[in-house]
């Protein structure tokens, strides 16, 4: 199990490259905000379905959690404007790079700072 959820991981990565690559020429034509708005638009709709046909239901909704928890939607916002900008500019192997060392750096910040708060 430990396997493939690591085979699909490293799948998701590959797809966030081609996503770059694909919404940096697009961003390019048609602007940064628009790309990343379809981008949004499709996500939106697609995990709506998924929600609808496959999520279980849960004591707790996004209505009822803490407020902070909801920060994390902004993150993903600021990674796509971010890349869809910064792909034209320095390529996707360079994008790509400076996500995964951010990621890396914050990751051992909450891995150090929060503790097990953050395993289960």
């Amino acid at each position: 199990m430990m396997f493939a959820i690591v085979i699909l991981a490293i799948a998701s990565g590959m797809a966030l490259s081609a996503q770059a690559a694909i919404n940096g020429q697009l961003g390019a034509k048609v602007g940064v905000i628009e790309s990343s708005l379809l981008t949004f638009a499709m996500g939106t709709v697609i995990t709506g379905l998924l929600i609808f046909f496959f999520e279980p239901s849960y004591d707790v909704t996004l209505l009822s959690v803490p407020k902070w928890q909801l920060t994390g939607a902004l993150f993903g916002i600021v990674y796509m404007v971010v890349m869809v900008a910064a792909v034209p500019r320095v390529g996707v192997a360079m994008a790509s790079i400076s996500t995964i060392l951010g990621q890396m750096i914050m990751s051992l910040v909450i891995d150090t700072q929060a503790g097990s708060a953050t395993h289960k």
